[in-house]
């Protein structure tokens, strides 16, 4: 499969004094000192299962990221800088990885490519709380979804897709960009009947797996128990101040 990354965040003051750069794929990670992007291209490479790398980024980035096979100048909006990657993309199936995974290894890149379903369009993988708290158990305390039957997880910054399923879906890929930081809101778009399960907590993932696979129309896969390393973003800086030092 093609990879494609998202690279275009750019990050706060704060962030910037800690990073050292305004980029938050430049953070530097460990006592290498290597920019968190170059940690992901690396483990993407390394699975095997990778045939071309697609990233998506400021100019500042190509200089300084080694193995990417084509760079697309970024635009301002996460969601367009996906679908402009996914545009470049030439195998039916690809995957989209967020830049910011400093803990990412190639082998669960590889253990989550092959237990992609032959037939989905889409495929998200799902990290069991437990498992990344195990993982990550100083870490800053991150924020998890609970579905009827099942314990709290996350979503993985790594998912598979074929490239016309989101560029079809465009407009609603822009939409749970912007909500993707509020369960609310998440909620909201899955329709008021399935909205109203998940505040009284009797919403199971069937349900959420069939409602957007009406939305979008396509095959959708949750792939749970996937490794808790493609969860942990340095979405904050908090959240790098812990990976800097811990990698």
């Amino acid at each position: 499969m093609d990879a494609v990354i998202p690279a275009g965040g750019e990050i706060d003051a704060a962030y910037q004094d800690a990073a050292g750069s305004r980029h938050r794929a430049l953070a530097p990670i460990g006592r290498s000192q290597t920019p968190v992007m170059q940690i992901v291209v690396d483990a993407l490479r390394g699975s095997g299962a990778v045939a071309s790398i697609i990233a998506v980024g400021h100019p500042d980035l190509q200089s300084k990221i080694q193995g990417v096979d084509r760079w697309i100048d970024a635009a301002p909006s996460g969601p367009e800088n996906i679908l402009a990657g996914l545009a470049q993309a030439k195998t039916p199936m690809a995957l989209v990885c967020t830049s910011d995974l400093p803990f990412l290894q190639a082998q669960s890149v590889a253990a989550f490519a092959e237990r992609i379903p032959a037939d989905a369009d889409i495929a998200l993988g799902l990290v069991d709380a437990d498992e990344f708290n195990r993982a990550y158990h100083d870490a800053p305390p991150s924020t998890f979804v609970t579905l009827r039957g099942m314990a709290p997880a996350t979503i993985s910054g790594l998912f598979a897709t074929r490239p016309k399923t989101l560029i079809d879906n465009s407009d609603l890929l822009r939409t749970a960009f912007e909500s993707r930081k509020s369960q609310w809101r998440s909620a909201q778009l899955l329709g008021p009947r399935l909205t109203w399960r998940f505040l009284t907590r009797s919403l199971a993932l069937g349900a959420v797996v069939q409602r957007a696979e009406a939305i979008l129309g396509c095959r959708a896969a949750v792939l749970e128990g996937s490794a808790p390393d493609l969860a942990f973003d340095i979405d904050a800086v908090e959240d790098y101040q812990y990976a800097k030092t811990r990698k």
